[in-house]
């Protein structure tokens, strides 16, 4: 590359000097003409001389041109040759060539694109047309109109923000208001719990109850059964993540609830007048079967219908059922098979269900 560019600086300076030979000879060439045409002024006979002069001139400076012109095309051929070699080389000039055609190119591909977006999209989407709605240009689109449209759309974006940053401290207020709700709601909860799990015990015993069939307690339990599981089930849903929907949701379940709540403690008191000393006789098995006899007025037929209805039948078939809807043992809440299985477990292995079992020292066998 060095003794390229050595070569490339040398015909560079013979060009320069060939440049300058020809500028002089030009210059002496047209003072000799002038001067011989004086002196064939005043003897015609040095025509010939000027002649003979003018075309060895002329053949001269068609040669000196020639020889230029070859100097020229060598030194742009020298130059390209050095731009190649300068350009394949890794050197810092080579690097900085290399990063402004990139350049030029991604300038030309941003351009190529804008023209195409602009070709494609004629027309003004809504955010352009929500932007001219906020501030509707007078006349021309300029700087100023620009500016002052950024001024708007910046307090707007800061109104939002603010709006925005007021509605969270309120949503955080809310949350921690409601979390104190459910608080409340689930102390409140645990109370009626513990003062219907005394009820509820005496309830499932008169269930249980094979001489006794009282329909009203299989009511009153069904629809206790269906408000402890709209609790749970609203309480699930709070222990969730809330959204819009879910919200509303709650508020229906609530609404439901209140309207579940006089008729769960009404329809209890109910019961406790119903289940009088004078009423009682009127909900046993045998009772019903000696009434349901005397209304048909056919003792063969009646009878053969308290042979169908036998008390104790009756009795297995609702164990049964209780035992398939998961009532057992707490008929208030539905337990899952994985808590009926545990139970089971339990019983089975409980010391004083064993101990039943032992019949005592039997010496005579």
């Amino acid at each position: 590359m060095s003794d390229l560019s050595n070569c490339l600086s040398a015909l560079s300076n013979t060009q320069k000097e060939l440049s300058d030979i020809h500028g002089r000879y030009t210059e002496l060439n047209n003072t000799i003409e002038q001067r011989l045409k004086w002196a064939c002024g005043a003897n015609p006979d040095l025509q010939e001389v000027f002649d003979k002069f003018s075309s060895t001139f002329s053949s001269e400076m068609e040669v000196m041109k020639s020889i230029l012109l070859i100097s020229r095309s060598m030194s742009s051929s020298a130059n390209t040759v050095m731009q190649q070699e300068s350009l394949r080389t890794t050197t810092r000039e080579a690097l900085t060539a290399d990063s402004q055609v990139m350049a030029l190119f991604a300038e030309c591909q941003q351009s190529a694109t804008l023209q195409e977006t602009l070709k494609n999209s004629q027309e003004l989407g809504a955010l352009e047309l929500s932007i001219f709605s906020i501030n509707p240009p007078e006349d021309l689109i300029d700087q100023k109109w620009i500016k002052n449209t950024a001024d708007i759309v910046a307090k707007k974006a800061r109104a939002t923000t603010k709006e925005m940053e007021e509605s969270k401290t309120k949503l955080k207020s809310t949350q921690h208001s409601l979390q104190s709700r459910i608080y409340e709601f689930k102390k409140t909860l645990t109370s009626h719990q513990k003062l219907m799990a005394d009820v509820g015990a005496l309830l499932r015993s008169i269930e249980k109850a094979e001489e006794l069939d009282v329909p009203e307690i299989k009511s009153y339990l069904g629809t206790y059964r269906s408000f402890t599981d709209k609790i749970a089930s609203m309480l699930k849903k709070l222990s969730d993540e809330m959204n819009e929907e879910k919200v509303a949701e709650v508020a229906n379940d609530v609404e439901d609830l209140k309207d579940k709540i006089p008729e769960i403690y009404d329809h209890l008191i109910s019961l406790a007048s119903n289940l009088k000393d004078e009423n009682i006789e009127q909900f046993k098995v045998g009772a019903q079967v000696t009434s349901e006899a005397t209304k048909g007025g056919n003792n063969e037929v009646n009878v053969n219908n308290a042979e169908e209805k036998n008390a104790f039948a009756l009795s297995v078939l609702r164990r049964i059922k209780t035992k398939l809807d998961g009532r057992e043992p707490d008929v208030l809440r539905k337990s899952s098979v994985a808590e009926q299985v545990d139970f089971i477990i339990r019983e089975a292995t409980n010391v004083d269900n064993l101990a039943l079992l032992y019949e005592g020292w039997t010496a005579w066998i």
